[in-house]
């Protein structure tokens, strides 16, 4: 799970072309990185999680910036 949610708001980022945002995107994932390696996701907060990506995807995919939020 957790590679894949990287890889999702990895994609997201890179997206937007904008290196600011970048820069400051990967000094937090390392953050957060090191904040979850004691607090592991069950399955309780995975599939809600998922469901969110997908939204946000689907509201990509349709140019929907007010879903996509």
């Amino acid at each position: 799970h957790y590679v894949l949610n990287s890889d999702f708001h990895n994609a997201l980022v890179d997206s937007l072309d904008n290196d600011l945002l970048l820069t400051a995107y990967h000094i937090n994932e390392a953050r957060i990185r090191l904040i979850r390696l004691g607090n592991r996701e069950t399955g309780d907060q995975i599939i809600p999680a998922q469901r969110e990506h997908l939204r946000i995807l689907q509201a990509c995919v349709e140019r929907d910036a007010v879903q996509a939020v």
